[in-house]
């Protein structure tokens, strides 16, 4: 870690003793006697800390300290002096200054505020560059789909991430709702707000009320303290509800008051608690058809679903599956430490055909075991699991055989050109015909269905 310390004293004698004795701990100390020559220092480098007089012979302190504060605000300031007064203290800390020491210094408390200081502000630059991995992380740029429908939810996304509104995202497990959530976050006012995801499946309903609004002590056996639940510590942020639908019938009424009101009321507790919590509610089943069953609250429902984002299955983006197949490539070629190109042409014919029940989060499974067992550089259908099998899709229609299948060979034709975005050549290398065979195919089902509708 560097420890660069710049010192600003006009007292010659102050200011080198100061120097040496930081340099006996380790610190590398560069010295300024005036206010101006601090700043030209302070223009030039960066410093972890800066130990600042408040009076010096051309500007005061805290002049010194407004200007360093809009050159460097990560700086952290520790102002001296040897005449405190209550309202330079207060003016100082207000600019932004750490803290302060007396003259005459003692030098090991020095060097205590100091260290703390530096440690401090390493800790600091670290939150930011974990933020900063996390925002990307849900950054559009990171978030793999170029479809049309994929390009709808994006947009979408983009509308609803600066307002307030509750958002309800529907679609199969896997298939990234949590990531869509995310996106809506940390592209939103509240991104600097925390993002808490719950499972409403994966915690028990007795334990569920006390993990949303909070308890007070002794509010039931074993709630020896006060605990504040996840809608406060989610206030100034989001709080994810995925799997919505398994929240607990007798629970909805007061999650319903929570997201009206911006109120909760603890377990055990006679006064509600006020709360600035945006809610985002994730679900892979029909909700409309559990209000018909009775299963959900319809008033809960509405408020959930102000606005709807339906995401849907990767069987019904083929065209993202080889984007997204290069990603994990490249994920996973960090994470393992591999340099794997791709996939053999019979290993994507594989993907392509497969249903993918568990959609994206199978396919990434998938590709990292497929890395883990393969020896070569190109992915082989040889380190896919047993399951993955060739799948078709089922004729919608009954009626001659000849139909059919021609409809399932127009149908595996367009998702293959999806898939290769329009690639002739690699489309009809991987269906093992020549590209005038594609033409002929595809024109031979629009004379059928023109035929058909009698055009």
């Amino acid at each position: 870690m560097s420890r660069n310390v710049l010192i600003i004293e006009d007292e010659r004698a102050i200011r080198e003793e100061l120097a040496d004795f930081l340099r006996e701990e380790g610190f590398s100390c560069v010295l300024a006697a005036t206010g101006q020559e601090g700043i030209a220092l302070i223009e030039e480098r960066d410093f972890e800390a800066v130990l600042l007089d408040i009076r010096l012979p051309d500007m005061t302190g805290i002049e010194v300290l407004q200007r360093l504060r809009s050159l460097t605000p990560e700086t952290h300031v520790l102002m001296m002096t040897a005449h405190p007064s209550v309202d330079t203290v207060v003016s100082a800390l207000r600019l932004g200054a750490v803290d302060y020491v007396t003259k005459p210094l003692i030098l090991e408390e020095l060097l205590l505020k100091i260290r703390r200081l530096i440690e401090f502000r390493a800790q600091q630059m670290e939150i930011q560059w974990y933020r900063h991995q996390l925002q990307t992380a849900y950054d559009f740029s990171h978030m793999i789909g170029k479809s049309a429908r994929m390009k709808e939810i994006y947009s979408l996304v983009e509308r609803v991430a600066v307002t307030d509104t509750p958002v309800l995202i529907m679609g199969e497990s896997g298939t990234g709702k949590e990531l869509i959530a995310g996106a809506i976050h940390h592209n939103g006012p509240r991104k600097d707000g925390r993002f808490v995801p719950l499972n409403c499946a994966a915690i028990p309903a007795t334990l569920l009320e006390s993990q949303l609004f909070g308890h007070v002590k002794g509010a039931f056996s074993g709630a020896e303290n006060r605990t504040d639940g996840l809608f406060l510590a989610a206030s100034g942020g989001t709080l994810l509800l995925d799997e919505i639908g398994d929240l607990p019938l007798e629970l909805q009424p007061k999650l319903l008051r929570a997201v009206e009101q911006q109120s909760v009321l603890p377990v055990g507790a006679t006064e509600p608690v006020k709360v600035n919590t945006r809610i985002i509610a994730s679900t892979n089943v029909d909700l409309e058809e559990a209000v018909e069953r009775g299963h959900f609250r319809k008033d809960l429902y509405y408020r959930l679903a102000v606005v709807t984002i339906d995401v849907p299955p990767l069987r019904d983006r083929p065209e993202d599956m080889t984007e997204l197949i290069h990603h994990f490539i490249a994920k996973f070629n960090r994470k393992l430490r591999r340099d794997i190109r791709g996939v053999t042409n019979h290993a994507l014919k594989r993907l392509l055909r497969y249903r993918w029940k568990g959609n994206v989060r199978e396919l990434q499974n998938v590709i990292e075991r497929a890395m883990i067992l393969e020896e070569g550089d190109l992915i082989t259908p040889a380190s896919f699991p047993s399951n993955l099998v060739e799948q078709t899709h089922p004729a919608e229609m009954i009626g001659p055989l000849k139909d059919a299948v021609q409809r399932f060979e127009h149908e595996y034709i367009t998702r293959i050109l999806d898939a290769t975005n329009s690639d002739k050549r690699l489309a009809a290398e991987l269906l093992g015909v020549s590209v005038s065979s594609i033409y002929r195919r595809l024109q031979a089902f629009q004379d059928e269905v023109a035929t058909s509708s009698g055009g």
